[in-house]
């Protein structure tokens, strides 16, 4: 019978983890996400070739992210590429990004997302970004796997 007892701190702890749980899956990304974000050339850090430009657009519908970027590559030419993914971690289809054709965002804070970019299933970058009111910055991680690996600092201001 005492060994119940040395075990009960344990079954307690295990009960706590579903309303941990519970409480994750009630968290909602900020409404900051949501606008039109221009790449800012001039505070952003790129350990590869910088791109031209780049504009996103982020949507931000309950749990969901849809994203549109377009934008002119370091060479000159025309990218684009989205998404609409469940900030659950789960992978979803990557649309004309050159890095991957899956992505998973995870909602980590409101204001925070880790994201991974697969490409035929093996991971090709990973990011982490965050959002204030009029910023949006994101650290990415290109493997060699994306064709061109590098360790960046984007960031993006709001323009509506």
């Amino acid at each position: 019978m005492t060994n119940v007892w040395k075990l009960a701190p344990l079954l307690l702890a295990a009960a706590a983890i579903p309303s941990a749980s519970v409480a994750q899956v009630a968290m909602t990304p900020s409404k900051d996400w949501a606008g039109t974000w221009r790449l800012d050339l001039r505070e952003s850090m790129f350990s590869g070739k910088a791109p031209k430009s780049e504009s996103r657009t982020v949507e931000i519908r309950g749990r969901t992210m849809i994203t549109r970027s377009s934008g002119e590559t370091a060479d000159g030419k025309p990218s684009q590429f989205s998404y609409a993914v469940k900030l659950d971690g789960q992978f979803h289809p990557l649309v004309g990004n050159p890095d991957g054709d899956t992505i998973s965002v995870q909602l980590v804070s409101p204001r925070k997302i880790d994201i991974e970019v697969r490409r035929h299933g093996q991971r090709s970058a990973t990011a982490i970004s965050s959002v204030s009111p009029t910023q949006m910055t994101m650290e990415r991680h290109r493997l060699p796997l994306s064709g061109s690996p590098s360790d960046d600092r984007l960031v993006y201001d709001r323009v509506r």
